[in-house]
């Protein structure tokens, strides 16, 4: 977590932000690093009818048209500098403890305008909080988490609300594969950080693996049509031999001996393997990759990611591939 020099803390209006931005300044004056409080405020009226270009349809319509924007303005005028007031009080709480801060007021669509920031000022690290509650049916994380947890080229953190001073347990998600160079380097990076945050928070960590031996059954199937079930068996035993070596030799690189942990190597369908995990042992965190391939629509995170994400019930700190290109422009 040491690595972390420009940090950007998203607040949220009408939601509990202090035990995430607690987290954030510490982690900002521990690091030596600065940080960025941001808060987007979504476009008035005036940028909408601005932007249609309503009022050239208008004068095509050859009707004369009065609009009086001024309600409008004087409204968005004074939101605007309430929030100013509001996050520069904030920021000044915590210059006064010794945290190097800056503002921003941002206008526009939340998560591009957050993306938009990040790149052009190159922060490597956005904290914020969840727009659900994840209680019974409903979501956790709303839609500007998940747009920044898929297209936003560093590190987010996203807490769920509620979060205490510390995690007690945490999960790191891992895909190991000898194959697979861009898998494995994101796989480091989840447990540097997973490794870094349980020694921070002296917690319980979990290491988990899950793959689905029926997917490689059936895929062994396919392209050999012939092969009985006992090669077949055998094959799968031979993965699963892999698998746990590929595991022993990613963690072997780290001194857990003073850690508590759990390594969990598991086969069924992974979404559920790791939410069924992460319910069990009652995870406050769970690190992750969001392995980002190009699909007919753009950018979007891996199948396995993303389902995890639409379900989870907890804090989630996601990683990015080395050379991630976000979809959303600077400008």
């Amino acid at each position: 977590m040491d690595r972390f020099k420009k940090i950007i803390f998203v607040v949220r209006e009408g939601v509990d932000n202090s035990a995430a931005l607690k987290r954030a300044a510490d982690r900002a004056k521990k690091n030596n690093a600065l940080l960025t409080l941001i808060e987007v405020i979504r476009e008035s009226p005036i940028d909408s009818v601005n932007r249609f270009d309503m009022m050239d349809s208008f004068d095509m319509m050859d009707i004369p048209v009065q609009v009086d924007f001024s309600p409008f303005e004087d409204i968005q005028g004074r939101i605007f500098e309430e929030r100013r007031v509001q996050i520069e009080r904030l920021a000044s709480s915590l210059t006064n403890e010794g945290v190097s801060t800056s503002t921003k007021l941002l206008t526009g669509i939340p998560f591009i305008e957050i993306i938009r920031e990040v790149i052009r000022n190159k922060h490597d690290l956005v904290i914020t909080v969840a727009e659900g509650r994840g209680e019974l049916k409903e979501k956790l994380f709303g839609r500007t988490s998940m747009h920044l947890m898929r297209k936003c080229p560093c590190p987010v953190w996203v807490f769920k609300p509620g979060y205490g001073n510390k995690f007690n347990r945490i999960l790191a998600a891992v895909d190991p594969l000898p194959y697979d160079k861009v898998k494995n380097e994101l796989n480091v990076k989840i447990l540097d950080l997973a490794v870094s945050l349980a020694c921070l928070d002296k917690a319980e960590l979990h290491f988990v693996h899950a793959w689905s031996t029926a997917d490689i059954s059936a895929s062994v199937k396919k392209c050999l049509s012939w092969i009985d079930e006992d090669k077949t068996d055998h094959f799968i035993t031979r993965v699963r031999r892999v698998r746990q070596t590929a595991i022993d030799k990613l963690l072997s690189k780290y001194t857990l001996s003073k850690t508590s942990h759990s390594i969990h190597i598991v086969e069924g369908d992974p979404v559920q393997k790791i939410l069924d995990l992460a319910k069990e042992e009652q995870v406050e965190l769970i690190v992750m990759g969001t392995l980002c391939r190009v699909g007919l629509a753009g950018f979007f995170v891996g199948n396995t990611a993303e389902k995890v994400l639409e379900k989870a019930d907890c804090s989630v700190l996601t990683v990015k591939p080395d050379g991630f290109v976000s979809p959303v422009q600077a400008d």
